[in-house]
């Protein structure tokens, strides 16, 4: 992702830390971190086998009621989560406000209308298979008199770019916006 607009994905852990260090605020660009890679005992042969290392997987049970999620659809086709209402029965995963929808039971959403996927969606029973991710988000940490209160967790990808992600969040981090452990 990005750190005061630089991205940090082609940088090593140690030239991370020597450009953090020199500043005094830093402006993150960061998503969720990987929740789940793969359905576990509940995969459906339908179910993608691959799957966006940003993207997790969440299963909701059709009540009587529906799935308990509204869902607004751009001009350009990306399907995000509007509201979940109380209702709503996880199975596994879990569902925020603005996720976005890739796939519903193995099918791709992505380039379906609005009416399409509500479409979809009326025809599902039972357990509902989502794939969905939570685009990014803006977080500031500013430095205290103890340092910034993250500790960075570098790794190599299977694709071999390099991945940063927050290891620990510290008492005295000062942080304005939603951050977690494993965000990169």
């Amino acid at each position: 992702q990005k750190v005061n607009g630089i991205v940090v994905g082609r940088i090593s852990h140690n030239q991370l830390l020597g450009y953090l260090i020199r500043q005094s605020v830093i402006n993150m660009e960061v998503t969720d971190g990987i929740l789940s890679s793969s359905m576990g005992d509940h995969q459906e042969e339908n179910m993608t086998t691959y799957m966006h290392p940003l993207h997790r997987a969440t299963m909701l049970q059709r009540t009587d009621r529906g799935f308990g999620m509204q869902i607004q659809t751009t001009p350009s086709g990306t399907h995000t989560v509007t509201n979940i209402m109380p209702f709503a029965a996880f199975s596994r995963g879990y569902l925020k406000i603005n996720d976005e929808i890739h796939e519903v039971d193995g099918e791709n959403v992505e380039r379906m209308t609005h009416a399409q996927l509500l479409h979809l969606l009326g025809q599902q029973t039972g357990l509902l298979n989502l794939i969905v991710s939570t685009p990014d988000r803006e977080v500031i940490v500013t430095k205290t008199k103890r340092g910034f209160g993250l500790r960075l967790e570098t790794n190599m990808t299977s694709n071999g770019e390099i991945s940063h992600e927050v290891g620990d969040i510290m008492d005295y981090a000062q942080i304005n916006g939603e951050l977690h452990n494993k965000d990169i």
